[in-house]
């Protein structure tokens, strides 16, 4: 009321004193309602109610790179450093 009887019109009053306010409860809100729904899509996974396979619900995977073996056949492990030292 002060606001307007300074002369301030609606939307500098909605700028001004109702949108600073209204800031802190979606910030609040937005991780809750993400958290809720990640809990929710694994529930219903859990129970073998959630989406199909072949649906990505997380996004894209990403691209899959083929791994190279460890030890390929035939060959021996290289030295450690312990059986290569000199103890004196």
């Amino acid at each position: 009321a002060s606001s307007r009887v300074i002369g301030a019109s609606t939307p500098r009053i909605l700028f001004k004193h109702l949108l600073p306010n209204s800031v802190a409860i979606v910030v609040t809100l937005i991780p809750f309602s993400v958290s809720g729904l990640v809990l929710s899509l694994t529930s219903l996974d859990y129970l073998g109610f959630g989406l199909p396979p072949e649906v990505r619900h997380l996004g894209p995977a990403p691209p899959r790179r083929p791994r190279k073996p460890l030890l390929s056949r035939g060959s021996s492990p290289p030295p450690s450093s312990a059986s290569s030292a000199s103890w004196c």
